[in-house]
Parts: structure tokens; sequence; C-alpha cells
């Protein structure tokens, strides 16, 4: 597990192995404000990403997470204010609580079908996310996920989400919710104002 990064490298680049031991994981906070980072690659085989590991990272533009990841921890990129797009791999099933917080530049979000659940806050305060689509493999939205998003105009919901937390969607004033008609979602933006269209399955 790669523990605390002290280097100013702002490419510092992570070995699959040291010693002949594979790396397999990211510690809690191990590039926590490296604010002179601007671009990383996870080697394949790591297979967790801890909880703040590039909080306040703030020139950080690019990452590239491979394939072997399955769990991207809580408050991950939080505030990760120069990252413009992100692809969160096949294999990930659920995406942590403020992962993508405060993430001014995302406005690329690709959200595999492997996502069950995606966490509290996840991408609030991405200021320039502009849409997304929610995967049919996702059950669960938690509270203020798209919170204070101001740019977002359109989020399809599919018919397999059946729980939506409190204030996803507060401060979105132009969005338009895409999905099923009946379905929960459509339920849950009809009783809390939130425009919504009818998408046919």
């Amino acid at each position: 597990v790669i523990t605390r990064y002290t280097g100013l490298d702002p490419n510092p680049r992570i070995e699959a192995s040291y010693g002949g031991v594979p790396v397999v994981g990211i510690a809690d906070r191990a590039f926590e404000s490296c604010v002179h980072l601007r671009e990383i690659a996870i080697p394949e085989g790591v297979t967790r990403i801890g909880n703040r590991v590039f909080a306040g990272c703030s020139a950080l533009a690019s990452v590239s997470i491979p394939g072997s990841v399955t769990r991207i921890g809580d408050w991950a990129f939080y505030g990760c204010s120069a990252l413009a797009s992100v692809s969160v791999p096949d294999g990930v099933t659920w995406i942590g609580k403020n992962t993508f917080c405060s993430c001014r530049s995302l406005a690329d979000v690709s959200i595999p079908s492997s996502v069950t659940q995606i966490g509290d806050g996840a991408f609030s305060y991405c200021k320039s996310l502009a849409s997304i689509s929610i995967p049919d493999s996702v059950t669960q939205i938690g509270s203020g996920v798209f919170e204070g998003c101001a740019a977002l105009a359109s989020v399809f919901i599919p018919d397999s989400v059946m729980q939506i937390g409190s204030g996803v969607f507060e401060g979105c004033e132009s969005l338009v919710v895409t999905c099923p008609q009946n379905s929960f979602a459509w339920s849950y933006c009809k009783e809390n104002g939130i425009p919504v269209e009818p998408k046919l399955v």
C-alpha cells in the first residue's frame, strides 16, 4: 500500500510493485494537499483508493485510474479544482461520500455499469458539470450528490434507482431530469418540484 507522499515531483510515478511486492492500494491521505501534483497514473493491480487520497491537490489535472480499482474512498478527489475529466473504471461498485466534491472544473464524468451506489455529496459543487447519465446498475443515490452543480442541465436516472437522498439537486437551477415515467425517480422529482421529462424504456 502506498502511504504518505512527501516529494515535489508534479508527475510522480507509482510502480506496480516494490521489492517484488505488488501494490494493491493507496492509503488514506497519501497525496493529500500536494498542491504541486499535476498528473498521476495509478498502476494496474491497485484495487483500492483510500479516503482523501488526493484531497486538496488543486493543480491535479489528469489522473488515470486502472480497471483493477473496485473502490474509491470518501473525499478522494475533494477540491481537485483543475480536474476537468475523469473516467471511473468498470469494476468500481461504490463511489464514496464527497468523492469529487468541489472539483470546479470537472465537466466530463463517465460512471460504469458496475456502480451500484453513489455516496452523499459525491459530485457536489462540481460547477462545470452540465450533464450526466446514471447507469442501470445504480440502486441508491445519496443525499446532496449534485448539490451546488450550477451548470447541471441534464441528468438521466434509470428505473433501477430505488432510493434517493435529500437535497440531491439543491441549487441546480437549470436542471431537467429524464427518467422512466412512474419510476421511483419520477415520483421523487414530482414530489420535490424538480423538472422532469419521461423517457421510455
